[in-house]
């Protein structure tokens, strides 16, 4: 087996921490300040990644309200 396709299973995925409200189809508004598909703001999807499970939810909760 190819050693990169190797290393490549070789990792782990945090499936418990594995929490986004991306649906894969990112299109920003007109002022390019937000997703209209996800409604996370610019800031929120840049920083996605470093977010404790803790500050994903809560963000998560707080999409349910937001109307651009």
């Amino acid at each position: 087996m190819n050693k990169a396709i190797r290393n490549k299973m070789d990792i782990k995925f945090d499936y418990d921490n594995y929490i986004s409200p991306c649906i894969d189809k990112c299109r920003l508004d007109v002022d390019k300040t937000y997703c209209i598909a996800c409604k996370r703001t610019v800031e929120e999807k840049k920083n996605w990644k470093t977010y404790t499970k803790e500050e994903k939810l809560k963000i998560m909760e707080e999409l349910k309200s937001r109307k651009w």
